[in-house]
């Protein structure tokens, strides 16, 4: 994601990866104005935020776990204290070469190469008993192409100060192959989330 544009909304970001399809698409531009309180942000919640190892790049994902929850992943399917949880949203297109530890997180983060010092650090503190506690002040978030999304399980936790605030729409898009605009995406709103 980077910046494109500003304007009396707020700022406008282009999605510049598969990282969250099937919501977004590669060349998605999308409102984010910020100003939501933290406390505000509920899960399910799309938002925009600074990169941890790189604040310089502005990224999208959706908003999977507050402070006090306890987060897994069980064969590919999301669990948020205790309950398995439905997303409709979720793409997995990655088939049996799918990453243990993708599918199944906490576990296999040994063996997960593209782990980052971020989240070693916050599976060292955090993870426990097949699953990561989100201490005070942590934000959990996780792409919609979960198998390949780059999200919490390989950097860690967001802080409150990292985030930029909701996703409110998609303005445009421009097929990026032939940069012929998307007609269907055009003030597309981003529904809340509704996890529970």
């Amino acid at each position: 994601m980077l910046i494109l544009a500003g304007n009396a909304a707020g700022p406008i970001y282009t999605v510049r990866t598969s990282a969250m399809e099937p919501t977004f698409l590669i060349g998605d531009h999308v409102l984010a104005p910020g100003g939501e309180h933290i406390s505000d942000l509920r899960r399910g919640d799309v938002i925009a935020f600074h990169y941890p190892p790189d604040p310089e790049v502005v990224l999208i994902k959706r908003l999977i776990g507050l402070p006090g929850d306890h987060i897994r992943i069980m064969s590919g399917v999301l669990i948020v204290n205790s309950r398995r949880v439905s997303e409709s949203y979720v793409q997995h297109s990655a088939g049996a070469s799918v990453s243990p530890f993708f599918s199944n997180f906490p576990a296999y983060a040994d063996k997960e190469p593209l782990v980052l010092p971020g989240a070693r650090k916050m599976l060292d503190r955090y993870a426990a008993s097949g699953e990561l506690l989100i201490p005070e002040g942590g934000y959990f978030v996780l792409g919609d192409n979960r198998d390949y999304s780059s999200d919490s399980r390989s950097w860690g936790l967001l802080e409150s100060s990292q985030i930029i605030g909701l996703v409110h729409e998609i303005l445009s898009s421009d097929d990026p192959k032939t940069n012929v605009p998307r007609t269907d995406r055009v003030h597309v709103p981003v529904q809340r989330g509704s996890l529970k």
